[in-house]
């Protein structure tokens, strides 16, 4: 499809400057993401929307389809896929971005969810997605750290309930249930049947944990998608390499490091974190002070 720029009139002349460039093409209608969703949620929901696979959605929008949308679509393509859509720009960047740091650096992808064949999957709570007016998955369910629901206190499930496979999240769930509903992300994309639980039906008993695995799952998440972390009583941030490397070789026990008392001497913190960055540095062959973001 060619663009008139415009047109100039010059005695019995017309001139036409004809644009060459084609413009990109829309799918038009798209779902506004929400705040906590993966982007590989969101192009789930696209293809529900428009009853086709995510492999038919990148053919007919003339990109390709990535094994893992979350961290190996480049970001433009989110753009791509929203374009002409009544979805902002602003929006589709920052959904783009999400997963940036993993992308940056990709050891951190041993912190997400992969089926046993690679496939990037997800965790669900189901009692999540049955209150959901629209249901969608968090970015969160990504990953592996990530357990517990801190709302329903419920442990997250990795399959399908009826039928055993892993929840992809390149598998968008199409068509209709046998009652005529059409299906969504709280069904099964291999056998169709729900996730959630039926009015009525009561779930397991609540599982029980403290506050401290809640707040380390989460600070674990903030980490990934911010790219540094801190630790209690030091004030600069550390960066997400610098993560990476305590737990590959400090054990973890509910995202501490050290005992409560040792937050309480800022000295003592300060002179553990240098020396740990110390041993960082020498093992990964980084220039001093690396680990630190200002």
């Amino acid at each position: 499809m060619t663009a008139v720029d415009h047109v100039m009139l010059t005695g019995n002349y017309r001139y036409l400057r004809v644009s060459m460039t084609e413009r990109p093409r829309s799918i038009l209608v798209a779902p506004c993401p929400y705040d906590d969703e993966s982007p590989a949620s969101w192009i789930q929901r696209v293809c529900q929307m428009h009853g086709i696979t995510y492999q038919r959605l990148a053919e007919s929008l003339g990109i390709v389809a990535r094994h893992d949308p979350d961290i190996t679509l480049p970001p433009e393509h989110i753009c791509h896929i929203g374009a002409g859509t009544s979805v902002s720009g602003v929006r589709l960047r920052a959904l783009s971005n999400t997963f940036h740091a993993v992308r940056a650096l990709p050891r951190a992808r041993n912190l997400l969810n992969f089926d046993p064949l690679g496939a990037p999957t997800y965790r669900i709570c189901r009692y999540c997605l049955a209150n959901d007016p629209v249901p969608y998955l968090r970015i969160a369910w990504r990953f592996k750290d990530w357990k517990f629901c801190p709302f329903h206190h419920e442990r997250l499930m990795d399959r399908c309930d009826k039928c055993n496979a892993y929840i992809k999240s390149t598998r968008p769930s199409l068509g209709k249930s046998p009652s005529g509903k059409h299906l969504n992300v709280s069904d099964c994309a291999a056998c169709g049947q729900p996730h959630i639980k039926p009015a009525g039906v009561h779930g397991p008993p609540h599982v029980m944990f403290d506050g401290q695995e809640l707040a380390a799952q989460d600070a674990l998440v903030a980490t990934v998608l911010n790219g540094y972390f801190r630790i209690e009583g030091f004030n600069r941030r550390l960066d997400l390499g610098f993560f990476l490397w305590l737990r590959e070789n400090y054990e973890w026990h509910g995202g501490r490091i050290a005992s409560c008392g040792t937050c309480e001497n800022p000295r003592l913190v300060s002179s553990i974190v240098r020396r740990l960055q110390s041993l960082y540095e020498h093992a990964s062959g980084a220039m001093p002070i690396i680990g630190i973001v200002q």
